[in-house]
């Protein structure tokens, strides 16, 4: 009957989202983890390690750092 079918869509349904909801947890926290183990230094030309910079990706292997604290580009710089 009509009532059944219902309740058996609405209990698929809700299945589903907590399985989507269990995924997405998943999900987020690999990202996360990810996130804290990619750990980039930079070094200006001179050896000075630069400690707070922005990287910026122009092309496919392109990139640009920029320096958080005065907002400029660096122009020379290596990544370890």
């Amino acid at each position: 009957n009509g009532f059944n079918e219902c309740v058996a869509w609405t209990n698929t349904q809700s299945t589903t989202k907590v399985a989507y909801d269990l995924e997405e947890r998943k999900s987020a926290a690999a990202r996360e983890e990810q996130q804290r183990s990619l750990r980039l230094e930079a070094i200006d030309s001179n050896d000075h390690a630069i400690n707070r910079f922005l990287l910026v990706g122009l092309d496919d292997a392109v990139f640009q750092a920029i320096d958080r604290s005065h907002e400029e580009a660096i122009d020379h710089f290596i990544l370890i």
